[in-house]
């Protein structure tokens, strides 16, 4: 399977510790990611369920594969509700890699794609 992967920076003017918080804190996540809550513990090999704050309809799931607060964070991503089959080449994998600039700012670096190394963790 030929790798396809997407990646976009953004410089942000708040401290990595501040956007790591937004990125993991159920308080914040709604926000950002259509209404929806992340359930899962954030620890390596745990579940990640996306479901909707109102509904509490499963929107898309996946699994923890690192965490380094606030550095680093990878997970898998799948959506229940497509007829694609559920397995793992079929799992795409996000990545969230946050770099400090200045006291003040920080550079969050997203990457989505299917990465081989990833979906045979599953």
């Amino acid at each position: 399977m030929a790798e396809l992967i997407i990646r976009k920076s953004i410089e942000v003017g708040a401290p990595v510790e501040t956007v790591w918080k937004i990125l993991t804190d159920s308080k914040f996540i709604p926000q950002y990611m259509f209404g929806c809550i992340a359930d899962t513990d954030w620890k390596p090999g745990s579940p990640l369920l996306w479901k909707g704050a109102a509904d509490g309809k499963l929107y898309v799931k996946g699994h923890i594969v690192s965490n380094d607060a606030p550095r680093r964070l990878v997970y898998t991503i799948f959506d229940p509700n497509s007829t694609i089959k559920d397995i793992p080449q079929n799992y795409l994998t996000m990545t969230y890699d946050l770099k400090r600039r200045g006291d003040r700012a920080s550079v969050l670096e997203i990457t989505q794609g299917r990465s081989e190394e990833h979906t045979s963790e599953l």
